[in-house]
């Protein structure tokens, strides 16, 4: 029932947690390298699918045991593919890596300096609203140990979350500190993911959003 942070084992109140730490069920992720605490200044959302359309957010939750699947998949699969934390559409947080200490390799370029989180997904690739409450959760504290910034990409247009690639996202030094999507890091992934819904979640617990072209 916790998460790791720093090799510290911490409990994340309203929050079902399992992790790699505390739980022989949940492998750890070998895949990646050792990094400093200091040098993480983003979380890169995620969704399992990576569908080109908007996931529908559905009301409630779907059990699920996805995430565990999926840690199991990343810990023992021959692909070079790992991420730190799952959210389950049960609302239930899978941890694979420490967040602080370990790069995982889920977003190219930006890894060295991000949070990697997965999203999984039900029918028709749908989120649940439990799922996105538990997910507000774990990045506010992700942000606040970490000292990440409550931001996130918007379209300076609309005002919307930012769907598409933003160039500056894409390098291996941290250019900015933020929330950010798949999405806004590479072209090869839709709009879906993560979609609009989990950054309207964010808003809604008081994220800023930041324009970018």
């Amino acid at each position: 029932m916790s998460l790791i942070l720093d090799g510290v084992l911490v409990t994340l109140p309203g929050v079902e947690t399992r992790c790699y730490a505390d739980d022989r069920d949940i492998p750890r992720t070998v895949d990646g390298r050792r990094r400093l605490r200091r040098d993480v200044a983003g979380v890169v959302l995620h969704t399992v699918t990576g569908h080109p359309h908007q996931p529908q957010v559905l009301p409630g939750s779907l059990a699920s045991d996805r995430a565990e699947v999926l840690a199991r998949y990343q810990a023992r699969s021959e692909r070079q593919v790992s991420w730190h934390l799952t959210v389950d559409t049960d609302a239930t947080v899978v941890q694979s890596a420490d967040v602080a200490l370990w790069t995982c390799w889920h977003a190219g370029g930006v890894n060295p300096w991000t949070v990697g989180i997965e999203l999984c997904q039900g029918p028709g690739g749908a989120l649940y609203e439990a799922q996105l409450t538990a997910l507000v959760r774990v990045v506010d504290w992700l942000c606040a140990s970490l000292e990440i910034p409550r931001q996130y990409p918007m379209r300076a247009s609309t005002g919307r979350p930012h769907g598409g690639l933003i160039p500056r996202l894409q390098g291996a030094a941290a250019p900015w500190g933020g929330v950010f999507g798949h999405r806004n890091q590479t072209s090869d992934r839709g709009h879906g993911d993560p979609g609009d819904a989990p950054f309207e979640a964010l808003a809604a617990a008081g994220y800023v959003g930041v324009a970018f072209a």
